[in-house]
């Protein structure tokens, strides 16, 4: 894989989104359960997310966090090792093994921002409220960072960086056992996440699964440019 000038762009602008967006929510987002909380009844959720809304684990809670950090630490140091090993025995010079991780670090930075800008812009369009306030919509509806729901920006976030680690022990022509390990990650800790999120009351089972979906298309879908970019 290679990167070109507009690689710069379809990184920062994406980044600059992503941290600057939150803080519009505000302005955009009304928080509609406070002052109407008929609107935001568990009877009036479709039956898919109906069965979930009570749900309200902390425990669950922690675990999302703890898989989506674990996918993010996979895809960020596990290739820096992995180039490190490969340098070790002589298979790759230091120069090859740096340019390699920083083309990587570009590329999961361009994935995970655009995920993320992405996913910023469809909660302010969309401002579901979190399946939590179902529960009390007037004293738990009256804040706009609460109506984020759509979609789940953890594990969008998870099968992003999964995803990623794939491609990069791909075009790195890794063994066999590597690239299956790493494809057998990214259902494994997405699934693990998105089931987390709801358990938690965080999200609803369709903010989770259009949240995967999200996350995968983005990242195949920037990895996928750049490998045919290399093919040419």
């Amino acid at each position: 894989m290679r990167l070109t000038r507009r690689d710069l762009w379809l990184t920062l602008i994406p980044v600059l989104l992503w941290a600057t967006l939150p803080s519009l929510r505000v302005f955009f987002i009304t928080p509609y359960c406070h002052l109407d909380p008929a609107r935001c009844a568990i009877s009036t959720l479709n039956p898919l997310d109906r069965i979930w809304a009570a749900s309200n684990s902390t425990y669950a809670d922690q675990l999302s966090y703890d898989s989506q950090n674990l996918a993010g630490a996979l895809a960020l140091f596990f290739p820096f090792f992995y180039l490190g090993a490969r340098f070790l025995k002589k298979s790759m010079s230091l120069p090859q093994a740096g340019l390699a991780w920083g083309i990587h670090l570009v590329l999961l930075l361009q994935s995970a921002s655009l995920n993320g800008s992405i996913n910023e812009l469809t909660h302010i369009v969309t401002h579901r409220p979190r399946p939590f306030i179902y529960l009390d919509p007037i004293h738990l509806g009256d804040e706009a960072s609460r109506y984020t729901s759509f979609y789940s920006g953890h594990t969008s976030f998870t099968a992003v960086a999964t995803v990623s680690l794939y491609f990069f022990l791909r075009s790195q022509r890794a063994g066999k056992i590597w690239r299956s390990a790493s494809l057998l990650a990214i259902p494994i800790l997405t699934i693990f996440t998105a089931v987390c999120r709801v358990l938690a009351g965080r999200h609803f089972v369709t903010d989770v699964l259009f949240g995967a979906g999200a996350g995968f298309l983005v990242a195949f879908g920037v990895m996928i440019k750049h490998s045919s970019d290399q093919s040419e």
